[in-house]
């Protein structure tokens, strides 16, 4: 029996497999704001998403009290998203390279390292936008590469 094109069955199937891998591997990158969407925690605790993508529920700390908002939880380099009262804390990860940033991230180059855009540049991520959300606390210098944000702290 001859395949598609020609080709034997177990042929064909063995590089259908090949190319399936070979571009699942081409668009593969870590985007923690998709992985966070299978959080799934109780209001009593709160998500992390780690890299490869990988989800955790953690119990509120105590000082987070009745009404948790994102001040309680992490340290002021991890980003947060609080969604109805439901907490999600991306933490900054270390790359070796700023390419590795996802479009959902930008790179710290200083630490060569991705950290979650700001909620309000999701749909719109450029510097005009990344430096509008950061406050004033942090100055950065910013530049976008390849559809990337890569900002250096001044």
């Amino acid at each position: 029996m001859v395949g598609l094109k020609g080709m034997k069955p177990k042929k064909s199937v063995m590089c259908a497999a090949v190319i399936a891998v070979a571009l699942a591997q081409c668009g593969a990158r870590y985007k923690p704001l998709d992985v966070a969407e299978s959080c799934a925690c109780k209001p009593s605790e709160y998500c992390s998403v780690t890299p490869p993508g990988r989800v955790a529920c953690h119990p509120l700390p105590q000082a987070c009290g009745a009404r948790p908002t994102c001040d309680c939880i992490g340290d002021h380099t991890d980003a947060c998203r609080d969604e109805d009262g439901r907490l999600t804390l991306l933490p900054t990860r270390p790359v070796t390279t700023c390419d590795a940033c996802s479009s959902q991230e930008y790179c710290l180059a200083s630490e060569v390292a991705c950290r979650a855009l700001p909620p309000e540049c999701e749909v719109t991520p450029t510097c005009a936008c990344f430096l509008g959300n950061r406050g004033r606390s942090t100055r950065f210098d910013c530049s976008e590469r390849s559809g990337r944000i890569v900002a250096s702290a001044r």
